[in-house]
């Protein structure tokens, strides 16, 4: 939050909105990672990479935002792993991907009142 937010009275989001939010972030790549992995068309692949990109990104700001050593710890491998999928495509990249998703879903399970 910026000085311009803090003149014009914009409070800061709270800890349980930016889980809210990361749950979504973590559906939208989810859910683009997974037709991805349905479509051989260039353009469609291409699309869901650059979904994909665009998810990290957000998840990056968001973990940052929760401050919870957990998320930001599993956010970090997510975002890794992410780009190295992304230049490799191979299966092994993919598992763990995948593997990161449910984890980082998990940690966010947590009770979202304990500050980690």
């Amino acid at each position: 939050m910026g000085l311009e937010d803090k003149k014009k009275g914009v409070a800061p989001k709270k800890k349980q909105n930016l889980q809210e939010e990361l749950d979504e972030v973590l559906l939208r790549f989810q859910a683009s990672f997974e037709l991805l992995q349905k479509t051989n068309d260039p353009k469609m692949r291409k699309y869901y990479f650059d979904s994909l990109n665009k998810e990290v990104n957000l998840l990056d700001k968001i973990a940052k935002g929760i401050d919870r050593r957990g998320i930001r710890k599993q956010e970090s491998l997510l975002s890794k792993d992410a780009r190295e999928y992304f230049i490799s495509q191979n299966q092994e990249n993919f598992e763990k991907l995948r593997q990161d998703i449910a984890t980082l879903k998990e940690a966010n399970r947590v009770p979202k009142n304990i500050n980690r």
